[in-house]
């Protein structure tokens, strides 16, 4: 074979190039690796949106158990030793006896609620405000309630009421004597009341058979203010040291004491 005709041959056969394309394999390779990045990605944003949703979550609970014990604490430090006594009608029987059967203890407590008055904040809704109010907190369920009653002497008012927490378990009230009791006023309270209206009446009886009858009050108030100042409202006036509220809130046990002043403000009885 000539030189010349290699040299044709050379010249004339098709031009290989050395350009190719990616493989099958090194596309699901690539795939794999974006797949993996996105789900890295994915799971990053997730862990983020979650911690932050934790945190607000966290932070709406610790605000709600502030307020809560914020409330608790300044309706407990205005805690006032008075006592509603109740207006009787002209058709009563108005003795000492029925009127004190009608009056509550300024201070009630048992293991789900607690009632007391205290000397209340100025409401620009009334006019004049109302220098008193008597409070309840009721642990209904899971939910601590707050009551709020203006008319200390209507039992028919409809009462403010605000939620204080919820999702709380196993909430129970104690009364500090010093010592903890879940009901109050507590039995040596309670002793010592019916020591005291069984000598009232004993007093009253020798009154009655020694003494003249007096005129009869002209109206159903003059009656109610004698009956006032013939009831020994001491028994009524008990107040404990503290008050403990135990309960559960988010797994977590918590245990609050308050403290009640040491002598409370007198608000004059009518």
């Amino acid at each position: 074979m000539t030189p010349f005709f290699i040299y044709c041959s050379a010249a004339i056969a098709p031009h290989k190039t050395s350009q190719q394309g990616f493989t099958l394999i090194e596309l699901m390779i690539a795939l794999v690796i974006f797949a993996m990045l996105a789900l890295a990605g994915w799971q990053i944003m997730d862990s983020l949106t979650k911690s932050r949703e934790r945190g607000y979550q966290h932070q709406k609970s610790l605000s709600q158990l502030d307020y809560a014990y914020l409330q608790l604490s300044q309706d407990l430090a205005q805690t006032s030793n008075y006592v509603a006594v109740p207006i009787l009608s002209a058709t009563d029987n108005n003795t000492a006896s029925t009127n004190s059967a009608a009056m509550t203890p300024t201070f009630v407590l048992n293991a789900s609620q607690m009632s007391f008055i205290r000397f209340a904040a100025p409401d620009p809704r009334y006019q004049p405000s109302p220098m008193l109010a008597k409070i309840q907190y009721l642990v209904a369920g899971e939910t601590l309630t707050k009551r709020r009653f203006y008319q200390l002497d209507d039992n028919n008012e409809t009462p403010a009421t605000s939620v204080l927490l919820t999702g709380i378990k196993d909430a129970s009230w104690r009364a500090l004597t010093p010592d903890a009791v879940s009901v109050f006023p507590d039995e040596a309270t309670l002793q010592k009341l019916q020591q005291i209206q069984a000598q009232k009446n004993t007093n009253q009886t020798a009154n009655v058979s020694t003494d003249p009858i007096p005129n009869t009050p002209d109206n159903a108030t003059d009656q109610n203010g004698n009956l006032q100042n013939s009831i020994d409202l001491t028994p009524y006036q008990q107040l404990p040291r503290g008050i403990e509220l135990n309960f559960n809130y988010q797994g977590e046990p918590i245990t609050w004491r308050f403290a009640l002043p040491n002598t409370p403000p007198n608000a004059p009885n009518p």
